[in-house]
């Protein structure tokens, strides 16, 4: 909206560098925040689950890194932060999963550690299921993984 107003504004004085300023500012803050609301809903009207969890490691759509198998998983631990509630998961060899990276999305991910987070945050608010039993169940999985690994 606020990008919108700025569009709107640009218009109605006559032309300065704050009309065109205002408008690039408008057309830009659209553009950015219509994106991230088109991909929110697209997230939350997915037909797949947003969470996998199977037999060999678990899946976050959201983080779209692909799976992540349970004998790299080194600790599981469940953080609040930013009034959502957050999975994080350390992993024995973070390159493994880094690799399939651009630089960007890279720095992107390493952006989780100033707010207290890993790079391999999953947002467990609106799953539908008790984060604390995730945690434990990934925890368990991870463990027996290990075990079995070694």
């Amino acid at each position: 909206m606020a990008g919108l107003a700025l569009i709107v504004a640009s218009f109605a004085g006559r032309e300065s560098e704050f009309s065109r300023g205002a408008f690039f500012a408008g057309v830009t803050n659209a553009l950015f925040w219509g994106g991230a609301a088109c991909f929110f809903f697209y997230l939350i009207k997915a037909d797949k689950p947003r969470l996998i969890i199977d037999e060999s490691g678990i899946t976050d759509r959201s983080l779209n890194i692909g799976q992540i198998e349970w004998s790299d998983i080194s600790q599981a631990y469940i953080k609040v932060a930013m009034s959502n509630t957050w999975l994080c998961l350390e992993v024995t060899d973070p390159e493994k999963y880094f690799a399939r990276f651009s630089a960007l999305r890279k720095f992107g991910l390493r952006l989780n550690k100033p707010l207290g987070l890993t790079p391999f945050s999953m947002n467990l608010s609106h799953i539908g299921v008790d984060p604390y039993e995730v945690c434990d169940h990934i925890q368990r999985a991870a463990a027996v993984a290990r075990v079995v690994q070694s």
